[in-house]
């Protein structure tokens, strides 16, 4: 059992002491990702575009573990406003179509650089 640590430029770089992503027993574990794109600037356009960037991260998180969103086994969604369940709930779809994830919801006071919204996922690797 190898325990690797994930990293990829396409992807913000934490700005805390943990991994992009860990794969272990073929099984990617991200860290939970915000609207933030690479040069560090958050996209709060709309909710649509926060989820939307973290998204497309959690991809490229996925992608260079070998493992893509449609293997997503579980997300957890951590929202700062109830209001934003249904928004948000409506981007992520976008990116989850087929045969959706487990997910759980939860509703919390704040989140780091101001987002609200932050994403983690559970992949498997084939």
């Amino acid at each position: 059992m190898i325990r690797k640590v994930i990293s990829t430029d396409r992807a913000p770089t934490p700005g805390a002491h943990f991994s992009q992503g860990i794969v272990f027993n073929n099984v990617l574990y991200t860290a939970g990702q915000i609207g933030q794109n690479l040069e560090g600037e958050m996209q709060q356009d709309s909710i649509e575009s926060e989820v939307d960037q973290i998204m497309r991260n959690l991809s490229e998180v996925a992608a260079a573990a070998g493992t893509s969103l449609d293997k997503t086994l579980k997300t957890t969604i951590f929202i700062t406003e109830l209001e934003y369940f249904r928004p948000v709930n409506d981007a992520y779809k976008k990116f989850l179509q087929i045969s959706p994830p487990a997910r759980s919801t939860v509703v919390v006071k704040d989140l780091a650089k101001g987002a609200r919204v932050e994403i983690e996922a559970i992949i498997a690797i084939d």
